[in-house]
């Protein structure tokens, strides 16, 4: 650059005459570009400046306004980007300063940004870089070669190459590199490797499998024996092993534990008659003991005797044979055994292990788990349905607790506490729990079961839960004045029998029980809520 030059030649002029003092002011002149030029392309501007002992800066205003101070760490190169400025009319002055505060300053000229100079995408002003067809700056500055990215399948930053066999692979040609080449290397060859991963065939000169023995084992030592059977090597087979006693092929004779060669082409036959196996050849029972009592047993299995099996050892429970028998049916056969109620299990049982269990792990007891999850009744000493709800400190008998959530649903329909599912989930239930409690007035004794209930005058129309038939140790119950209806549970029987029933005002269908006709007040209740009486929906 050309100030450089003359910054860099004024500071050792500034040298030179150092010490004298400096009494002349620095001289500026614009070299280009010249009055009304027009930047059409990206053109460095040129001044030159002179001073007797050097040139400190010099500083550029474009639009009157400071643009560039230059000093020799800054020169404008660095920062001059005619493209940045707006197309149309600018002007230009320059100032040089000395290293005495002498400033000069050039004329005010005017120049033009063309509307064709621009940046181009590298960023370069009037540059030659350009997006190719993967939308990558290419050219120019941008050390990038245009259309770079693109591989043999035409696809923008693929991995697709053309391979040793001139065959575009790899990427998403689907194609594996070089798979026209064979195992002996050669393209679109015919060799390939054999089972014993022998490359033959093509211009091999190897037989395709020819190092195979006759059990299929590669450079294997298997061969055919007299039987024409595959014997030796890795077949596990002995050479000549299906010749029997008789020296007959595949024959049936054989010796047994006497000793003796019996039955195939030997004339041989069993003559002690013991049942099984083997059964009786010369005096060989079905373990091949001679003069032995071991027998088949049901599951086909030569037992007793010397076999250390017991007759019918492999049958389980629901008679079937386990897997040591012929007679497996490969399923779930000899797995079934008596569970801790002793019955039959598993297997093909069709029985589960201690079903017959209840929840309180009695054998076909009777108890049972109820609404609110706890295991009553049978020999658990909990009345059924009765188990003791917790909220804190307190305790509730969960029936006696789900009739009051059940009269609370009733006047409450909509309310988040008339769900079913509170009584199972603590942190709602301890929400809920005094909803329930403050509806009417619950007395409880100290085993926590409900023994009065009082609940006049609310108005409560619905049917009337089922429920209430769990509050066995209710004796008073006041639900007067309210819009009650359906049948009437025969725990009214009961409380009244045992203390106090009230019940007027509400609308109970008939036929009334018998066990509340002895009192004149309910007699005359019930006569009065005929007339308004409701059954059904």
């Amino acid at each position: 650059m050309g100030i450089l030059n003359v910054l860099l030649a004024a500071g050792i002029g500034y040298i030179v005459l150092f010490g004298l003092k400096d009494r002349e002011p620095p001289t500026v002149e614009i070299i280009f570009p010249n009055d009304n030029y027009e930047f059409r392309t990206n053109k460095l501007i040129k001044v030159s400046a002179k001073d007797n002992k050097g040139i400190k800066s010099i500083t550029y205003f474009i639009d009157d306004k400071i643009y560039h101070e230059e000093k020799t760490s800054s020169p404008l190169i660095d920062i001059w980007n005619p493209c940045e400025l707006r197309p149309g009319f600018h002007t230009l002055r320059v100032e040089a300063h000395d290293f005495s505060k002498h400033t000069a300053s050039t004329e005010t000229i005017n120049f033009r940004i063309s509307p064709g100079l621009k940046s181009d995408c590298h960023g370069t002003c009037d540059g030659e870089a350009r997006i190719d067809e993967c939308g990558v700056c290419s050219n120019g500055e941008t050390d990038h070669q245009y259309n770079v990215d693109i591989d043999c399948t035409d696809t923008c930053f693929g991995s697709a190459k053309i391979d040793e066999c001139g065959v575009c692979s790899g990427g998403n040609t689907g194609l594996i590199s070089n798979i026209d080449k064979d195992c002996q290397g050669v393209c679109s060859g015919e060799a390939y490797l054999d089972d014993c991963n022998v490359c033959s065939g093509g211009t091999t000169n190897h037989i395709a499998d020819s190092d195979l023995d006759c059990n299929g084992d590669c450079f294997g030592k298997a061969k055919i024996d007299k039987c024409q059977v595959c014997s030796g090597g890795d077949t596990g087979i002995k050479k000549n092993i299906d010749m029997d006693c008789a020296g007959v092929c595949f024959g049936d004779a054989y010796v047994n534990k006497c000793m003796y060669c019996i039955e195939g082409t030997t004339g041989f036959k069993d003559t002690n008659n013991l049942e099984g196996y083997f059964a009786g050849a010369y005096g060989q029972d079905c373990n091949q003991a001679c003069n032995g009592k071991a027998i088949i047993d049901d599951c086909s299995i030569c037992s007793e005797g010397d076999t250390e099996y017991r007759y019918n050892e492999a049958m389980d429970c629901n008679g079937d044979c386990n897997s040591s028998s012929p007679l497996w049916d490969k399923n779930l056969g000899g797995t079934a055994y008596l569970d801790e109620c002793e019955v039959c299990s598993e297997g093909n049982s069709n029985h589960s292990p201690n079903i017959d269990k209840d929840c309180n792990g009695d054998c076909f007891g009777s108890a049972i788990v109820d609404p609110c999850g706890g295991c009553t009744g049978g020999e658990t000493g909990i009345e059924v349905n009765q188990s003791l709800v917790k909220n804190g400190r307190e305790k509730y008998a969960c029936g006696d607790l789900l009739f009051i959530m059940d009269i609370f649903s009733i006047k409450n329909p909509e309310h988040k506490c008339s769900s079913l599912e509170v009584i199972n989930n603590e942190e709602e239930l301890s929400e809920c729990i005094y909803e329930y409690i403050d509806l009417g007035e619950p007395r409880w004794n100290a085993n926590h079961r409900l023994i009065s209930y009082t609940l006049p005058e609310q108005k409560i129309e619905g049917l009337f839960p089922k429920t209430a038939n769990y509050t066995t140790k209710l004796t008073y119950l006041d639900i007067t004045e309210n819009l009650f209806w359906g049948p009437i549970p025969n725990i009214f029987c009961k409380i009244h029998q045992k203390g106090t029933l009230r019940i007027s005002g509400n609308k109970f269908c008939p036929p009334y029980p018998d066990c509340l006709m002895n009192n004149t007040v309910l007699i005359m209740d019930m006569e009065d809520m005929q007339k308004v009486s409701r059954c059904n929906k």
